[in-house]
């Protein structure tokens, strides 16, 4: 090879700076899409449970040994019946309402009640909710 004689640069490929940043940006466009991806996942659960109690509340409005046993103690709670890790509780009282919306006073409609129906998971549950409780209210006629 003589002394004199230069190389040509190949401008056919990236440079390292080049390479260094496309991986940046992939990399930060990762972890917006695994942030996004998380958090999709944590709904997912909220909404799972938002639907599963629904359901339990609407299968205690349904079991009428439960709600008349309510009624006829002036409330009630308990563990959900076929429901494993949920606890219940009922509150009974006269219903009674406003006739008009600016009305302080109301009036109580006889033979009739109003339950507030809730539902939490019991503290041994291995699933956290943070204590939170999902709560119905229902009219009931009283007999």
């Amino acid at each position: 090879m003589a002394a004199g004689k230069r190389y040509e640069k190949n401008q056919s490929g990236y440079t390292l700076l080049e390479v260094t940043v496309a991986l940046i940006i992939i990399g930060i466009s990762f972890a917006v899409l695994l942030g996004q991806l998380s958090m999709s996942k944590s709904l997912s659960f909220k909404a799972d449970l938002m639907i599963e109690s629904v359901r339990i509340l609407n299968n205690i409005t349904e079991d009428s040994m439960i709600v008349k046993k309510a009624v006829r103690d002036g409330g009630g709670k308990g563990d959900v019946p076929d429901e494993s890790g949920w606890l219940y509780s009922i509150k009974v009282n006269p219903l009674e309402i406003r006739l008009k919306p600016d009305d302080e006073e109301s009036v109580e409609i006889p033979g009739m009640d109003k339950l507030r129906i809730c539902i939490k998971r019991s503290q041994g549950n291995s699933q956290v909710n943070h204590g939170r409780e999902y709560c119905i209210t229902r009219w009931y006629r009283a007999k």
